[in-house]
């Protein structure tokens, strides 16, 4: 690393004017800091055996290695120091790898080629550094070029650097590339919302829980289904959503499970009955699924309401009985009129036969015969009464 000498002074607010708040950090009391004489004579001064002028050169070079293996050892960031007007003075491999410039192409070169156009044109990179003056440091994330031109999104530390008598001696400033970073913490929020979003949809409720059965997820359909918001079930114990005498015995199953690995509901649909909010009692569906995450067990329950399913078997049930009553009725029509058929076929002839004998007799004068032939007519006119009451309408009368 090279090191240029600080020539002029940009035109920042002095240290302790009322345009800063608060004196940024002096040189001497940062943790990394470019090697001074005064430094050396110090740690010189610790030893009563090196006191002598060219042992604190030795140590001072030594340091100002140590210091710049150290800076150089950091890849992963871009470390390098800025004059008061915001030139580079030192730039270490982190910023070569990241940014892209040689150490002998941006020495002496203004910050500001590292910051996008539009905010050169806006005026940030002065703006930095005078908010890094008036605050001692400022961080902050937000994009930077590198040297092909391409934008990456950075983690971003301005650290002003004054001497011992307070004059501004410039700035260290610390880059982290978080693009990937950024784009990872992305994915993942996506992955959850889809996930989520997915869930949401599900139309059964879905209940998840640790191992000591307090809930910490409690779905959309959950909460239509139980009648609970989630926040009134969260951290509480799933028992709340089960008849009393379930719920008197979950949490020894749960503890059994624990110290045995004996299932009584896990990895089965069983048929269960659980309770909503407002205390009424209902028939489900239960599946409760187990897994481990990061040495922690949890347990997911999916519920299905059967209630709905309950009642529409019941119509059925009804239905059907009345389906199986009206088909016996139309049996016993079918067989009434099939029994008329063959019935008033001998009626009408035993009428025939009535009216034929009745007017053979005709009218005599001989009282007997009168008899017959009123009792002919009597008998006639029930054969035909007969015939007509077992007409279809009158055989369906009979049988309701």
């Amino acid at each position: 690393m090279r090191h240029v000498p600080n020539e002029g002074v940009i035109s920042l607010p002095p240290a302790g004017s009322d345009q800063c708040v608060e004196q940024g950090p002096r040189l001497n009391d940062l943790p990394l800091r470019p090697p001074s004489y005064r430094t050396a004579r110090m740690i010189a001064a610790q030893s009563p055996h090196d006191t002598d002028p060219q042992a604190v050169a030795r140590g001072d070079a030594a340091l100002a290695e140590e210091l710049g293996l150290l800076i150089d050892g950091a890849t992963t960031y871009a470390i390098y120091m800025l004059d008061p007007r915001g030139r580079v003075t030192i730039w270490n491999r982190g910023a070569e790898r990241i940014k892209g410039w040689a150490e002998t192409e941006i020495i002496g070169r203004d910050f500001a080629i590292f910051y996008p156009a539009d905010d050169i044109a806006a005026g940030k990179p002065a703006a930095d550094l005078a908010r890094a003056h008036c605050d001692g440091r400022i961080e902050e994330e937000s994009w930077r070029v590198r040297k092909d031109g391409s934008e990456f999104l950075a983690h971003v530390t301005i650290t002003a650097l004054h001497d011992d008598a307070g004059a501004l001696r410039g700035f260290g400033k610390v880059i982290r590339d978080i693009t990937h970073e950024k784009a990872a913490e992305a994915a993942i929020v996506r992955r959850e919302h889809h996930l989520r979003s997915i869930l949401n949809t599900v139309p059964d409720a879905m209940i998840v829980m640790n191992e000591n059965g307090i809930v910490a997820s409690f779905s959309a359909a959950a909460e239509l289904v139980f009648g609970y918001a989630a926040r009134e079930v969260i951290g509480q114990n799933v028992a709340m959503l089960m008849p009393q005498v379930e719920a008197r015995d979950h949490d020894a199953h749960l503890r059994k499970y624990r110290h045995t690995g004996e299932r009584h509901v896990i990895g089965n649909v069983r048929l269960e009955r659980a309770m909503r909010k407002g205390g009424e009692t209902f028939p489900i569906e239960l599946a409760v699924g187990e897994a481990s995450i990061a040495g922690e067990r949890i347990f997911t329950g999916f519920i299905r309401d059967l209630t709905n399913r309950h009642a529409t078997e019941r119509r059925v049930q009804e239905l059907q009985s009345e389906l199986i009553h009206v088909s016996r009725v139309s049996a016993m029509g079918t067989m009434a009129s099939t029994l008329a058929h063959e019935i008033n076929q001998p009626l009408t002839a035993i009428a025939n036969y009535l009216e034929a004998t009745r007017a053979m007799i005709d009218d005599s004068a001989d009282p007997l015969l009168a008899d017959i032939a009123e009792a002919l007519d009597l008998a006639a006119a029930q054969s035909l009464r007969g015939g007509h009451d077992r007409s279809p309408a009158a055989r369906v009368r009979r049988w309701r």
